[in-house]
């Protein structure tokens, strides 16, 4: 039922309960072209169009207090504002972020500064990353 409503429409019905806000956001996940682990421990948005809304609503929701590991090779639609308000969370350990041509150094400062335990960091064939941002 999830995946025939908008993006808006998720978003309230994950006000109703944690089993609909977790289905509502699966939903999202997977009408960007994703995956989450039922945990939110790990979401895969490789390759996906609409990669910055998908995180947006998981966000907006507190989903991602707990994740630990994201893929966004090629996710179409993410910029330094929906990494640099991911890495409030703190938890991430392993992030990809290979061809995400809307993310530069805001998001990888941000990244280095707000995640201790990052150990694995995929940042190849990015145009907008200097090496300003790698020497942080």
């Amino acid at each position: 039922v999830f995946e025939h409503l908008g993006a808006a429409e998720r978003l309230r019905c994950t006000s109703v309960c944690k089993g609909w806000r977790d289905a509502a956001l699966a939903g999202s996940i997977a009408a960007a072209g994703g995956s989450a682990s039922s945990s939110w421990g790990s979401c895969n948005l490789q390759g996906c169009n609409r990669a910055g809304a998908a995180m947006a609503a998981m966000a907006a929701r507190g989903c991602l207090r707990q994740l630990t590991a994201l893929n966004l090779e090629f996710a179409l639609e993410v910029t330094d504002t929906h990494i640099a308000a991911l890495a409030q969370c703190g938890t991430l350990r392993r992030v990809n972020l290979n061809a995400a041509q809307n993310v530069g150094d805001e998001a990888v400062l941000a990244l280095a500064r707000r995640c201790p335990d990052l150990t694995e960091f995929g940042l190849y064939w990015n145009v907008r990353v200097t090496d300003d941002s790698i020497a942080a």
